[in-house]
């Protein structure tokens, strides 16, 4: 979450303590003027939190308020519409600084006066609908609107997710970073379904086979009938399966804390409330989920969710999720199911055995997936080296925050827990960014889950192929051998492993005379041409053994073994 939007002028506006009456006349001569004192009255009045009858328009009122997750638009926190204009508000910036000190906001405390301020919603039920929730616009949200939002929060005693972010990063990357995250083992699922449903109907003639491709197994040597059923229901069924996700009945819990959906927008006071409470939150937090992008330590709220939830909630669990871990992901899938559906159209057919068209798909398809590989390879590499380097640079003390008064608010809470600034500064550049570093090596270079559904559309290829000889009629020998040294030795084996080894490379990159290689082209390059060394020395060997004998594809079995336990032992950890 990123708890950003000030509520300075809420502040100002709604305390009821000492000074009160200084403030309602300093605010009355800037804010309402004398026409409006009625406005102003309702403001501090304790029966009126209503919103006037149409919000300010956000784009020119620096106080309108949402949450403070919205420090990322640079807004100034707000109140009712009569107190909203920019011209008329005198910032905490223009106080003295003993009379801010003396109002300043305690972020430190871990009790809730009120239990029904701590609510929270399933994280699946934000990926419904779409992922609407994550893709609207929250400061155009009409109060209605804003009510149906808190409506969809229940109230709760603890979270098992506190989601950490920033709204300079699109909704639309941590949609489909929670939808992968959360999902995979559904897509996975609803991919065997379909594979299930596509044997079956293919193999009671439900589905015809539609072309013809010369097979090479065990015992077995033919042009026999093929189809493309494996692809075309498995695929559509697995990516059904992770948009049906978010619907299906589960039995663990995963309620989160989300900004602007579980603190009321609609009353001035109880949201005020939420924000002092913030600290009760992730005490009450088994993990702090941060969905990381490069402007996350930038903002001030999200430090201070960092520096909280440590003190708070030391036995709680941070887990760093950079967002483009999910995105290369989807991308590699993509890619991979067209490379796949290219070769289905250049193997099979009358002149299926050409070598010439086997070529020509081997150079497009490396024409093809070079400059987007590049290109993503080379902004996850960007994004990781900046971690590093905010992380090994953090100063608390230039990181933004548009409002005087959330900055000090903040800054006070931190000293309280730290000792000061510069060793809240020294914790994050030394045990943290340790803790951060670690924490990212245990979580791999790829998770063995992501490598296994980029490679997806490769199993249909030989569950195709292993369809087609059991619909021929082959023999058991040629059946269990193809399926040995395809579906088991290659796409089980040897592709995940070339994978996690190209993806291990590419993070850690190579090394020579101790320094890396430079620049990240060239090294980009010899890691891409490399992989698709082994990808097709893989496929060829397949290809030949599979022709052999039992013996012969046991022992390409056995290689493949080896091979895939040294990449996931010595390749994974970078």
């Amino acid at each position: 979450m990123a708890m950003a939007q000030h509520f300075s002028a809420l502040q100002t506006c709604c305390h009821a303590e000492a000074g009160k009456e200084e403030l309602e006349a300093n605010l009355a001569g800037k804010c309402c003027k004398s026409s409006s004192d009625s406005a102003c009255e309702a403001v501090f009045s304790n029966e009126s939190h209503q919103y006037a009858a149409k919000p300010p328009d956000f784009a020119k009122s620096e106080e309108y308020y949402i949450h403070p997750s919205f420090e990322d638009h640079d807004t100034m926190s707000g109140h009712d519409e009569a107190c909203s204009h920019p011209s008329h508000h005198r910032s905490t910036s223009d106080l003295p600084a003993e009379r801010i000190s003396s109002k300043l906001t305690d972020l430190t405390g871990i009790d809730i006066t009120d239990s029904s301020l701590m609510r929270g919603i399933s994280l699946r039920k934000t990926l419904r609908q779409g992922g609407s929730l994550w893709l609207c616009d929250p400061s155009a949200l009409t109060k209605p609107q804003r009510l149906k939002l808190y409506t969809a929060s229940r109230q709760t005693s603890r979270y098992d997710k506190f989601l950490s972010h920033t709204w300079h990063t699109s909704g639309g990357w941590k949609l489909l970073a929670l939808m992968m995250h959360t999902g995979w083992h559904a897509f996975l699922i609803s991919w065997v379904l379909g594979v299930a449903v596509a044997f079956a109907l293919v193999l009671l003639d439900v589905l015809p086979q539609t072309t013809v491709w010369e097979a090479h197994a065990v015992g077995f040597d033919g042009t026999i009938p093929y189809g493309f059923w494996v692809s075309t229901v498995s695929v559509p069924t697995a990516i059904g399966g992770l948009l049906l996700y978010p619907y299906l009945p589960h039995r663990s819990s995963d309620m989160c804390f989300l900004d602007y959906v579980c603190v009321d927008q609609t009353d001035t006071a109880r949201m005020q409330q939420g924000i002092r409470s913030i600290g009760a939150f992730l005490a009450s937090s088994k993990e702090l989920r941060v969905l990381w992008s490069a402007p996350y330590l930038k903002r001030l709220w999200c430090v201070f969710e960092l520096a909280a939830f440590r003190k708070l909630n030391p036995q709680g669990q941070i887990i760093i999720s950079p967002l483009l871990s999910e995105a290369t992901v989807y991308l590699m899938f993509l890619w991979v199911q067209l490379a796949s559906a290219a070769f289905l159209a250049v193997r099979t057919g009358p002149n299926g055995g050409d070598p010439l068209r086997f070529l020509m798909l081997l150079v497009g398809s490396f024409l093809l997936l070079f400059p987007t590989l590049f290109h993503a390879g080379r902004t996850k590499h960007r994004a990781d080296k900046l971690l590093q380097a905010q992380l090994s640079s953090f100063d608390v003390t230039k990181v933004e925050c548009s409002s005087e008064f959330d900055k000090q608010s903040i800054h006070e809470a931190i000293i309280s827990w730290y000792g000061s600034l510069d060793a809240f500064s020294n914790h994050i550049r030394g045990p943290f960014r340790l803790e951060v570093t670690e924490l990212l090596r245990t979580q791999g270079s790829l998770s063995p889950q992501y490598i296994y559904i980029a490679t997806l559309p490769i199993f249909c290829l030989s569950l195709e192929g292993l369809l087609a000889l059991s619909k021929a009629g082959a023999p058991w020998q040629s059946i269990l051998g193809f399926f040995l040294a395809h579906v088991l030795g290659l796409d089980v084996l040897w592709l995940p492993a070339v994978a996690n080894f190209g993806a291990y490379m590419t993070k850690r990159g190579l090394r020579v005379c101790g320094r890396r290689m430079m620049p990240y082209s060239l090294e980009f390059t010899i890691v891409f041409v490399l992989s698709s060394i082994l990808f097709v020395a893989g496929g060829f060997c397949t290809v030949i053994v599979s022709a052999q004998s039992l013996t012969t594809v046991l022992v390409w079995v056995l290689v493949a073994l080896v091979f895939a336990f040294g990449c996931w032992k010595f390749c994974w950890r970078v």
